[in-house]
């Protein structure tokens, strides 16, 4: 028997604007283990894993997956459909929460909102992001295992190959789809990581949270931007 939700977070070391990023520290700490922690505290996933490649520029990475103790699986580089393929037929989950990993700033409660969003709406694919409300580097996707199975076997390109879930929201003719608003737009905020200005800032939110001794959450980063205004980042959507 398969599983209900598994999480799969994407991962990399060979990011084009900041290769290794996800190894970083941020207060001793690399960059990956804090998104990893805020994903674990989900009430609605049933397992977890990361996703990286097979290249050897994530033999680093995966060493210090190993030595966490932090199930992974490496498949394909570029080819993301294949790669989530790869993880679904050895998982046979019903559901898929697809994550990247280049966003330590990821809030649980909003990943439980998505997620909870797709097992009451009952579509092939949930997200927040289509179209985007949140702050650039809350994303969450969410697509069921049968949608997922119709969507391998459709000619695709190499975009949507490559991002894996553009084959769901760019056909909404063949998928049925919902999406997550937040109460107010806060989409002009980013708090992703590509770039260095984009790692200290989330370093020092992430520290300013954890001399305050509060946790990770979207409402305690809101909170803690408001208190210092001058951190404030802005996307380019």
């Amino acid at each position: 028997m398969g599983l209900g939700n598994l999480a799969v977070l994407q991962a990399r070391m060979s990011s084009s604007r900041l290769p290794g990023k996800v190894l970083m520290p941020i207060l001793g700490k690399p960059m990956i283990r804090w998104q990893i922690e805020s994903i674990l505290k989900s009430s609605l996933i049933d397992e977890f894993l990361v996703a990286t490649s097979k290249d050897s520029s994530d033999d680093i990475l995966c060493d210090y997956l190993r030595h966490e103790n932090i199930n992974f699986t490496r498949g394909n580089l570029v080819n993301l459909v294949d790669r989530f393929s790869q993880v679904i037929l050895m998982k046979n989950p019903q559901n898929v929460i697809r994550l990247t990993a280049d966003c330590p700033l990821l809030s649980w409660q909003v990943m439980d909102e998505v997620i909870g969003l797709h097992l009451t709406s009952g579509v092939d694919y949930t997200s927040n992001v289509n179209p985007p409300t949140y702050p650039d580097g809350l994303d969450v996707e969410v697509f069921s295992r049968a949608a997922f199975d119709r969507l391998q076997v459709m000619p695709l390109s190499d975009y949507q190959l490559e991002h894996v879930t553009a084959g769901f929201y760019q056909q909404p003719e063949f998928f049925s789809l919902a999406n997550l608003e937040a109460k107010e737009n806060l989409s002009h905020y980013r708090w992703t990581v590509d770039t260095k200005e984009d790692m200290d800032f989330a370093s020092e939110v992430i520290t300013g949270l954890d001399a305050t001794k509060e946790g990770i959450s979207f409402l305690n980063i809101l909170s803690f931007l408001d208190s210092h205004p001058n951190l404030h980042r802005i996307a380019a959507r």
